[in-house]
Order: C-alpha cells, then structure tokens, then sequence
C-alpha cells in the first residue's frame, strides 16, 4: 500500500523542495541588495534588511522537513536511503552548510562585523548546493 503513495510523496517532496529553493533565492537576493548597499556606503533598506532577518531563520528550520521527507520518500520506494548516494551526500552538504551559515548570521554585530563575509560565502555555497541538488532531484525522478 505504501508504496501506491511514491508518486505522491516524490511529487510532494520535489514541490516543497523547489519552494524552498525559490525562497532562499529571494533570501540571498535580499541578502546581496543588502551587502551591495552597505559596501558602497548607501543607506541600507531596513525593510530588505529586516525580510533577510525574518525569513533566514525560517527556512533554515524547513530545510530538514524536505530532507526527512526525501528520505523516507526513498525508504519506502526502494527499502534503503542511500539509493542515491549523491543526492544524500549534497543534500546533508546543504544542511550543514545552513547551519554553519545561521551560526555565522548569529555572531554578526554592526555594520562592520568580521563574520559578514563567511556569512556571505556560506550563503553562496548554500545556493550553489541547493542548485546542484535541485539538478541531481530531477534526474533521479525522470
């Protein structure tokens, strides 16, 4: 019975999880407007600033719903989570780039904080995983 569910669960896990890529692209786009404002000494967008603040924070917590949900999705289809081992070893890459990326964000105090820029290459990182994972989804699913 479970697994007359697979195409449901993949559908609903690939969804989620290009939601979430969708959002944190808007998150690092809001987050580049706001370094890009600050290095060239402009008047920071506090409402840009304060959205990057806001929605970090939440999609750091979501990113563990899709990679649960992508494992148990491959548990039930085929009985063993390391079916796609390349898939598994960027998506936990991805996790853990999350996590050093909002460990970064924490120690950042004013506008000239040393950990804005490991802040930002972690970011970077998170987005190029997040890309590299989303191509590695798609070619498990077709």
């Amino acid at each position: 019975m479970a697994r007359g569910l697979v195409p449901y669960l993949q559908s609903a896990h690939a969804s989620f999880s290009g939601a979430l890529l969708l959002a944190f692209s808007v998150l690092g786009a809001l987050g580049w407007r706001n370094r890009r404002d600050r290095t060239a000494g402009r008047q920071a967008d506090f409402a840009a600033a304060r959205r990057h603040r806001q929605l970090g924070p939440v999609l750091a917590l979501l990113l563990p719903l899709g990679y649960v949900a992508g494992l148990g999705t491959v548990l039930v289809d085929h009985g063993i989570w390391l079916f796609y081992p390349l898939h598994l070893a960027v998506g936990t890459l991805l996790l853990i780039a999350v996590a050093a990326t909002v460990l970064a964000a924490r120690h950042i105090r004013g506008r000239v904080s040393p950990w804005r820029t490991p802040h930002f290459v972690l970011g970077l990182l998170t987005l190029a995983l997040f890309f590299a994972q989303a191509l590695l989804g798609l070619g498990a699913l077709f």
